[in-house]
């Protein structure tokens, strides 16, 4: 493996491990939420990044029922979800 793509390799690994943690946050504040040690949360980004997957996933892997509203609310919308 030549150094350019050594380099890049690494590069790559760094952006992972930066995703990861950003996403423990996520699963973090959803358990949180699940298990009544925060009232709420509330994400905000831009769409695609996987917000609303790793929520679901991780109320999937607590046994938690879910109901997704769509991810777009404004904010009467989400004053009245329930």
């Amino acid at each position: 493996m030549n150094n350019t793509n050594h380099e890049r390799l690494s590069a790559d690994r760094q952006l992972l491990v930066g995703l990861n943690k950003r996403l423990q946050v996520v699963r973090d504040r959803a358990t949180g939420v699940a298990k009544r040690y925060q009232s709420g949360v509330i994400f905000t980004g831009r769409g695609g990044t996987g917000k609303s997957w790793t929520v679901e996933e991780t109320l999937e892997q607590l046994g938690v029922p879910q109901v997704l509203h769509n991810s777009h609310l404004t904010p009467r919308g989400l004053f009245d979800a329930p």
